[in-house]
């Protein structure tokens, strides 16, 4: 049976053996020769075309047709006689032929990727194309040829590039020759072999039996042997048995402890912090977790033999050295950040944490590293976050109370500027006046925007428009020029445009003041997707990305962090408010606003602006509307100017005006009126009243006596969401403070006419 199951296993082997040869020749030999002729050819390739840039005068960083000599052309037919070119074409940069060998192909142009990726990139491109089969070029070849490019470079720059062709129709003839004649020997041999092997197995056969009886002797003997063996064994076991138990508490203990430094190397490479082990004398590095690789951005075999001190920057050497030579147990001053140095050279601060520890009579010190770069971005943003709230209380105030002011003058001059008649001198110091009464509520929005965002009206719009349009009109009449490069395909967006337009206008106003002299400034928007760990502080999702750049004096690197600070400037007459107010308008549209500033070579803002899920609103135009007007109007405001103010404009409007100093006076004269037969046909109330009640709670009363009742909201605290959201109250309309006679008229008709 053994016999049987060898012989057929020699003969299996040599028959496969046998089928060895034709598949090494079919799956290696014939592609290794034709990669080597590939080889050869492109090798050669690259020596010709060296050999003909020789001839090349090359004075600009292109090539054209004056390069091509006849020295060229003589030396190209030449070197095609002895070297067996079958063609060879010269290409400009542009992939246009500006030589070939064959005429016809002279200015056609070679768009095909594999010349634009490859071969314009500085890289050689080779193909073999059997005949009767096309080139790269879609050339039908009668001849097997090999196609190359060879890139011409100039200073660093790729010119243009030869095509050179080669037949290796006779060598690979002679080469398949040579295979198949090598073939023939290496089966005669096999053969050969093969019934040599045969007849080796015959005789094999017969010393296998003479074998298996010599082997029934030798299995006797061994049995007679391990009888023996038995017997000493036995006397060896209780010889030795005193000594396996001392043995077996040894082991026992060098179990636990194996145990137990594999459940430490465990702890360590599991945990989240990194951990650095080193000699507690000397400070050299002998165990990195994977944290600690991470860390600091080397493999543990850079680490491993390196000074602790490594880990650290060398701007404060003095400090690691005294931290090291006590084993990180030193007390440090108050608020001081330890860093470690990440081999990009970026500055990554840490807590570390370190105990000194006895181990195989050797002291060690084990440091756990701590990053707390999330914890410090996190109590950045908070740090804002309180400034900007405190800072809102006081804008608040401030601008509630400006702009009633505002409301009596700007209604006051709206007024004048009506009566003025045909005194066009006085109209237009009315008009100035106006002016400056805007820029005054400009500064009044910008004092509550920065803290709280301000209501927002969002709509869905196409921001490109919005962009354009906010950036041209700051800079018209300036010496900056503007140029944006917003696709058509960027992603609607819900925004409140005014309060977007202002965040553009805060930075289109910062880069011109940054290129004084002149310049341009740079818009550009994008679509991007930003995940969980793009280093944004945003939800992740679909954004449109704006990027606002300028070539100013750029921003020093001391004062950059703190230029979204409230009132933070460095200009001689600047507010503080622009930047901060960008920043609040854009957090509370759910993006985030960055900046990216080297001084003397400009800054970079970047605005990121969540996608809409709707497509843009459509936009509709304002009507013109008659503002006269008829009707009975009550007033209430707790500012005696704005009353009047107020009374002088609706009474100019033709509308009969009473008015109430707080919202229960308001309550008892509206209830009087319906009493007497005599009701009101609108009411106009200020939403905040100190001591007293105002609107909010006011237009619910009225409401609950006349359902009908149009009642109109007015402040100058225009954060209040109730402006937002008025009809969530129950107004029917509004009217921010300050407003001219044209506003407050406009408002007025519509809600009365049921238009609003």
């Amino acid at each position: 049976m053994v016999k049987s199951k060898l012989l057929i296993f020699f003969f299996i082997l040599s028959f496969l053996s046998v089928l060895f040869l034709p598949a090494f020749t079919f799956f290696y030999l014939y592609p290794s020769i034709d990669n080597l002729l590939i080889k050869n050819a492109e090798d050669q390739a690259a020596m010709i075309a060296d050999h003909f840039i020789i001839h090349f005068d090359i004075t600009e960083d292109i090539l054209s047709r004056e390069n091509v000599s006849s020295g060229l052309r003589d030396e190209i037919f030449e070197m095609m006689n002895n070297f067996s070119l079958e063609q060879v074409k010269l290409f400009s940069a542009t992939g246009e032929v500006l030589f070939s060998t064959t005429p016809e192909d002279i200015g056609t142009i070679n768009t095909n990727d594999y010349f634009r990726v490859l071969v314009l990139r500085g890289h050689r491109f080779t193909k073999m194309v059997q005949k009767d089969s096309q080139t790269s070029e879609g050339r039908m070849v009668s001849r097997d040829v090999i196609e190359t490019y060879v890139p011409i470079t100039s200073k660093d720059k790729v010119v243009g590039a030869f095509e050179i062709y080669y037949d290796i129709t006779r060598t690979r003839e002679m080469f398949n020759v040579l295979v198949r004649q090598t073939s023939i020997i290496i089966f005669t041999i096999s053969f050969i072999l093969l019934v040599s092997l045969l007849l080796s197995l015959f005789k094999l056969s017969r010393n296998i039996v003479a074998r298996e009886q010599a082997q029934k002797q030798l299995n006797r003997h061994r049995d007679e042997l391990e009888q023996e063996v038995r017997k000493r064994t036995a006397e060896l076991t209780r010889a030795n048995s005193n000594l396996n138990e001392d043995l077996l508490k040894r082991k026992e203990t060098e179990q636990a402890l194996q145990v137990s430094e594999g459940k430490f190397r465990s702890l360590v490479e599991m945990a989240s912090d990194a951990i650095f082990i080193a000699d507690a004398d000397t400070g050299i590095i002998s165990e990195v977790n994977k944290k600690g690789e991470e860390l600091i951005g080397r493999p543990a075999s850079d680490l491993i033999g390196r000074h602790l001190s490594s880990l650290h920057p060398s701007d404060d050497e003095e400090l690691y050295s005294r931290l090291i030579e006590s084993n990180y147990s030193q007390q440090l001053p108050v608020n001081k950040v330890l860093y470690v140095r990440h081999i990009s050279g970026r500055k990554i601060p840490v807590e570390i944490s370190a105990n000194t520890i006895e181990f195989e009579n050797e002291r060690i010190v084990q440091g756990i590293f701590h990053d707390i770069s999330l914890r410090l971005q996190f109590e950045d943003e908070l740090q804002k976050a309180e400034k900007l709230k405190t800072a809102s209380i006081l804008a608040g105030g401030i601008a509630h109370d400006f702009n009633n002011l505002l409301t009596a003058v700007l209604g006051n001059v709206s007024l004048a500027k009506m009566e003025a008649g045909g005194s066009e001198k006085m109209k237009t110091r009315l008009v100035e006046t106006e002016k400056a009464i805007r820029r005054a509520q400009d500064l009044t929005h910008q004092l509550l925007t920065f803290a709280k965002g301000g209501p927002q009206n969002k709509k869905t719009v196409k921001i490109g428009r919005l962009i354009e349009e906010s950036a041209q009109f700051v800079l018209h009449g300036s010496k900056v020029k503007c140029t944006c490069d917003l696709p058509d395909d960027l992603w609607p967006v819900e925004v409140d445009e005014g309060q977007i337009s202002q965040v553009v206008n805060n930075l289109v106003i910062n880069a011109s003041h940054a290129m004084a002299e002149g310049g341009t400034c740079s818009i550009r928007a994008e679509n991007v997707e930003i995940d969980a760990v793009g280093g944004l502080n945003v939800i992740p999702g679909k954004y449109v990305k704006v990027a606002i750049e300028d070539k100013g004096h750029g921003i020093p690197r001391d004062t950059v962090d703190k230029i979204f600070d409230p009132f933070f400037t460095t200009k001689k007459h600047g507010s503080g408010l622009g930047l901060s107010s960008a920043y609040s308008i854009v957090k509370n549209h759910g993006g985030q606003i960055t900046v990216e500033s080297e001084p003397g070579d400009g800054t970079v803002f970047y605005i990121y602006l969540p996608a809409s899920k709707r497509t843009s609103a459509d936009v509709e135009e304002k009507k013109e509307v008659d503002l006269e007007g008829k009707g009975k109007i009550l007033v209430m405001d707790d500012e005696e100017v704005v009353r009047e103010a107020v009374t002088s404009l609706l009474e100019y409007l033709g509308y009969d005006v009473e008015t109430a100093k707080e919202g229960q006076e308001a309550i008892e004269m509206f209830k009087l009126s319906s009493e007497i037969g005599r009701p009101y046909d609108a009411v106009i109330m200020d939403l905040t009243v100190p001591g007293g009640m105002g609107g909010k709670e006011a237009v619910v009363k009225i409401k609950e006596l006349d359902p009908s009742i149009k009642v109109i909201v007015s402040s100058g605290y225009y954060t209040d969401p109730v402006l937002a959201r008025f009809r969530d109250y129950g107004f029917d309309g509004v009217v921010p403070k300050p407003y001219q006679v044209e506003e407050l008229g406009t408002v007025v008709k519509e809600v009365l006419s049921g238009a609003a």
